[in-house]
């Protein structure tokens, strides 16, 4: 019980303060979120990418393991899902809002500043969970969005997002470096370094004032239970894939604990864009959010004790 306090008070508690803080500005002053995400996503993270992957030394195939255990525990929960959706008879546009949600986590301004923070910023391990977003980014700008659309002929559309996604091309250079073993500059270097620094705060920030834009409605039946779903019936999932791929030690640690982070937000607001059931969505990522501070740390103390 002691180590399950310290995990809730050293890792996911300042997750919380910071996360709040956003929430509370953004509900005092409601300013403007676009410069925020866009500095977060198109500076910040592809800096922290680079950086950190730059700096570990995985093997190749390594990255492609965390890929594909990625898509296939967003598959397996996909198909679940469909199951769940049509036994419980949604309507196609509910159907589809409630795929979203189980399928795809808060990876990134959730799930890396909890992987920072659970191993001290070890770069192998922030690593990792930046693959597993990476793979996770690209399924939710195409598939996500196809999904969300109902059909309505915007794959396309889909497809220029995900190429649009900074990511990718953060990746695809850093592969670059490393594969050609080419030096940064030193003053570039440094210059990444210290922007990374800002992605803890500046992600959970965003998060909280993201969240803070979510408005609450009554009909809490469904948003419970895509919650419940997405926080607890996907890391059993993950179990039985781990030991499927053979993953062991701190890789297995962080996939179970990733496996465990609440609904992304993106999905809320692909269903604002699409209006797709954009109140479920919305409430599905705030209360999801809200119960994984105490379900991630549970996920936690299971992983270091057990995994």
């Amino acid at each position: 019980m002691q180590d399950l306090v310290r995990i809730f008070t050293h890792i996911v508690f300042p997750v919380l303060l910071i996360a709040a803080a956003g929430y509370l500005v953004q509900k005092r002053f409601k300013f403007e979120l676009s410069a925020l995400t866009k500095t977060f996503f198109f500076v910040v993270s592809p800096c922290l990418v680079f950086t950190r992957v730059y700096e570990t030394a995985l093997a190749w195939e390594s990255y492609g393991l965390y890929a594909l255990f990625t898509a296939s525990l967003i598959a397996v929960m996909g198909v679940v899902g469909m199951l769940v959706s049509r036994a419980a008879r949604f309507t196609v546009s509910m159907r589809a809002a409630f795929m979203l949600s189980v399928m795809m986590a808060n990876t990134g301004n959730y799930g890396l500043p909890v992987i920072e923070l659970m191993f001290n910023g070890d770069p192998y391990a922030t690593s990792v969970q930046l693959i597993v977003m990476v793979t996770q980014g690209i399924i939710h700008y195409t598939f996500g969005v196809f999904l969300v659309a109902s059909g309505q002929g915007t794959f396309r559309e889909a497809v220029g997002h995900t190429f649009r996604y900074p990511l990718i091309y953060a990746v695809a250079l850093v592969f670059v470096f490393k594969g050609f073993s080419i030096p940064v500059w030193e003053p570039v270097w440094f210059t990444m370094e210290k922007i990374s620094a800002a992605f803890v705060p500046l992600a959970l920030f965003t998060l909280g004032a993201q969240l803070g834009r979510i408005r609450l409605v009554r009909g809490m039946g469904r948003v419970l239970f895509s919650s419940a779903f997405r926080l607890l019936v996907s890391p059993i999932v993950a179990i039985g894939l781990i030991r499927i791929f053979g993953f062991t030690g701190i890789v297995a640690q962080i996939l179970f604990v990733g496996s465990a982070f609440p609904t992304a937000v993106n999905s809320a607001l692909f269903a604002e864009e699409f209006k797709n059931e954009p109140q479920f969505a919305s409430q599905a990522v705030f209360f999801s959010t809200l119960l994984s501070f105490f379900t991630v740390s549970l996920a936690i103390w299971i992983a270091r004790t057990w995994i």
